[in-house]
């Protein structure tokens, strides 16, 4: 009931008193007293009880040509206060306000129409809750305090609240990976619970994400009728004379105008008011994809779709224009974002707001073209709240705003029925997943040793481990996977979490199968190619060329170390490559990189079929195990290639060491 409570600065008790009793006006040497004045404080701040003498509403009083001469508003908030003055000077809220435009105070009030639009980004099926700091602290040694957020559970409760906030139309959107790489309480379902959440969410309208074809196209169309919203995607259409793909459902036939069983646009009616969405999905699809995954599709560049569409969506009477769009902001801040979704919505033409998805950056920016720009962070840690009002007389947009909210727990009551739901999902998996197949000496993080939080800068334990599994479980000469692969920690984590698949008795760092399947769960197989030296360099640059930036590509390796140099050409920057030695270390003999020698390098099927710009050696692949099983097996030490009940001890050998002055700075160098 009250808007202060915060993980790290409400009390662990909050005492909120019952009238007549106040906390003030008391009298010196007595521990209860009569009150003498009115207006006491220590409620709730609903609360009126004038018998009692109590009454914590103020009186809101507000005049000039904006407002309406008269009226009476029988409920102002302090937080309504700054998102109606941001309106009135046409200008965007405040970028945390949480209130409401007070429509009711305003002269032309009855002639504005509001659409408010809820969106989280990348949410890949986050169902447990994560942890955050609320606070962050400079000085050395300052005690920092991380709480739990979003989760399912408490994120549904957090949309509602703000759709309820609006006077008029409000939607649940978003442009995320719904299904693909997710935690293995969806995955281990074939991520039929990701959609499933997402309808339990009311999710009114998608985009398509290139997570979506992680195993291919059909498995995407094959869950597509479990759906209780459009998916959207306009730049994605079917090849020139290649055959339709029906949906599996009877009456289902491709869109006539790209092909495609998806729509490229949506149109909703509201009273007074009509929206159009388009759908963009990020060009980078093949690139991220396994060869071949987007079947008889090709990707179009997305601005002349999205002009194109917002035309004929405007001819079609839609007052609001908005674009999902799941391609992203990489750099620059808050209001002044760069990357490729920046450059999208600065072309685009006729739009009124782009709601951007599958890079981890916060976005509210209203750009020079009057199109207003947003992003969240991934897996729910953040969530948007759009406003955009429409003068219903002329059907113009007058205004538009954006705040993005933190969904803490704290405070929130969990929904009842997608916890039931979260419950029996964990209780049809927890025997399966929640076996211990290891233990390590210390925590095994997804971070890697430049401090990168999604370890695609440099050397990581995880990263080591895993590749050490490939290449110890098949003999093979050399592993190599690619770091956009591991998506999760190894080891369980010190506090307990009752959705996860770590037991609150598990010795500490212990790693079970969820964790493995956590880690690894896209599906991807094992397989070994022979590569000569100079195949074998191709492959090794094709990882690099990233550096120094994040890289899904940047490799982890095992049985080679490459010190390589960001001040030389892409594609030619190993200056040194030897094997590792038996102990380990990065002191065995040069890699021969030339077309006499020959390697058995084992790696991923996605990566060897030319997945995040590795060249492609999929015609000559041996499929092996699944990756996560064979990573689980070798942990548990049923391959041999590691002791049973052995503490798995990775430590950073050098194995991939960076040159020059933009390198990445190691922490263990």
């Amino acid at each position: 009931g009250v808007n202060t409570a915060h993980p790290s600065r409400t009390g662990d008790v909050v005492v909120i008193l019952s009238p007549p009793y106040q906390f003030d006006a008391a009298a010196p040497g007595q521990a209860i007293s009569d009150s003498v004045f009115f207006g006491q404080h220590g409620f709730m701040p609903d609360l009126v009880d004038l018998d009692a003498n109590i009454n914590m509403h103020a009186t809101f009083i507000a005049g000039g040509p904006d407002f309406l001469a008269g009226a009476t508003v029988e409920r102002v908030r302090a937080i309504d206060v700054a998102p109606t003055t941001a309106f009135l000077l046409g200008i965007p809220g405040p970028a945390q306000a949480s209130g409401s435009i007070l429509y009711d105070a305003l002269a032309e009030g009855e002639h504005l129409s509001e659409l408010t639009m809820v969106s989280i980004s990348d949410y890949h099926a986050q169902f447990a809750p994560l942890s955050a700091s609320p606070d962050s602290f400079e000085d050395e040694n300052a005690l920092g305090v991380s709480a739990p957020i979003a989760g399912a559970a408490h994120l549904l409760p957090w949309i509602n609240h703000f759709r309820e906030e609006s006077r008029d139309a409000s939607m649940f959107v978003t442009a995320s990976d719904i299904i693909g790489a997710t935690p293995p309480l969806s995955a281990f379902f074939d991520d039929m619970p990701a959609i499933e959440m997402m309808n339990a969410f009311n999710l009114e309208v998608a985009a398509i994400g290139n997570h979506h074809f992680d195993v291919d196209y059909q498995w995407f169309i094959d869950l597509m009728p479990m759906a209780q919203y459009p998916s959207l995607a306009a730049n994605i259409v079917l090849q020139e004379g290649a055959t339709p793909v029906a949906l599996p459902v009877d009456g289902a036939t491709p869109i006539a105008d790209t092909g495609a069983p998806w729509a490229p646009t949506a149109l909703f009616e509201f009273e007074g008011l009509t929206v159009g969405y388009i759908g963009i999905t990020t060009l980078d699809t093949p690139d991220v994809t396994r060869d071949g995954a987007l079947g008889p599709y090709e990707m179009l560049e997305p601005v002349p779709v999205v002009n194109r569409y917002a035309e004929e969506l405007r001819a079609q009477g839609a007052d609001i224009v908005v674009v999902l769009a799941h391609e992203g902001a990489t750099a620059g801040t808050l209001s002044e974002p760069t990357g490729p979704i920046v450059d999208i919505t600065d072309a685009s033409i006729g739009v009124d707001t782009v709601l951007g998805d599958h890079s981890s950056q916060q976005v509210l920016s209203l750009r020079d073209n009057g199109t207003l720009l947003t992003q969240n962070p991934g897996r729910g840690l953040t969530m948007t709240r759009t406003r955009i009002v429409v003068d219903t007389r002329s059907g113009e947009v007058v205004y538009k705003s954006a705040d993005y909210h933190l969904p803490w727990n704290i405070s929130v009551e969990p929904d009842p029925i997608v916890t039931a739901r979260i419950d029996e999902l964990s209780s049809d998996i927890q025997p399966i997943l929640g076996e211990q197949v290891g233990v390590a000496e210390g925590p095994i993080l997804r971070s890697d040793n430049c401090g990168g939080e999604t370890g695609r800068l440099c050397e990581s334990l995880i990263g080591n481990v895993i590749a050490d599994a490939m290449r110890f479980t098949y003999d093979a000469d050399f592993a190599i996977t690619n770091s956009g692969g591991i998506r999760a920690d190894l080891t369980c984590p010190p506090e307990d979490n009752p959705d996860d698949f770590c037991a609150a008795d598990l010795e500490p760092n212990a790693i079970t199968r969820g964790q493995v399947l956590g880690v690894l769960p896209f599906g991807n197989v094992a397989v070994t190619v022979d590569l000569n030296g100079a195949e074998l360099k191709e492959f090794l640059e094709a990882g690099l060329v990233g550096s120094p930036s994040e890289s899904g590509g940047f490799q982890q390796m095992s049985g080679i170390c490459i010190t390589y140099s960001v001040d030389l050409e892409p594609g030619d920057r190993i200056t040194n490559a030897v094997h590792q030695a038996e102990d380990g270390s990065c002191t065995g003999e040069e890699i021969d990189f030339s077309e006499g020698a020959t390697y058995t390098v084992i790696s991923n099927d996605f990566s060897m079929s030319g997945g995040d710009g590795y060249p492609n050696f999929s015609e000559r692949m041996v499929t092996l195990g699944i990756l996560d099983e064979v990573v689980a097996q070798y942990l548990a030490g049923d391959t041999g290639a590691h002791a049973a009940g052995e503490l798995v001890t990775p430590v950073i050998e050098g194995r991939i060491v960076c040159e020059g002055e933009t390198c990445p700075e190691a922490t263990n160098p």
